[in-house]
């Protein structure tokens, strides 16, 4: 399995543009593996993972019901995609 994710980070960090990729436990706050992901990253692992977990508190509550797939976020010159791995979102995916 760690070997599949290790691929999966791989690709995903040769995307032109990418800077950081990573699958974060979002029960710990902490990342699980990484690339390009540095000590600076912390902060930003804890406020990602309080993210998914406000979109996905907002998902339980909303009368459809519907599961979050993903979460965009962008700024004047970055671009942050959070990507649920399951309903719970125990793990995410950052790029």
């Amino acid at each position: 399995m760690e070997n599949e994710v290790d691929k999966l980070l791989k690709e995903l960090s040769d995307i032109d543009g990418v800077r950081k990729v990573a699958v974060i436990n979002n029960v710990e706050k902490k990342i699980a593996r990484g690339i390009n992901m540095d000590e600076s990253s912390t902060v930003l692992v804890r406020t990602l993972s309080d993210v998914v977990r406000s979109n996905m508190k907002y998902s339980r509550l909303t009368a459809r019901k519907n599961e979050i797939e993903d979460v965009l976020i962008t700024s004047f010159d970055e671009i942050h995609l959070l990507k649920p791995l399951s309903r719970t979102a125990k793990y995410f995916i950052y790029i």
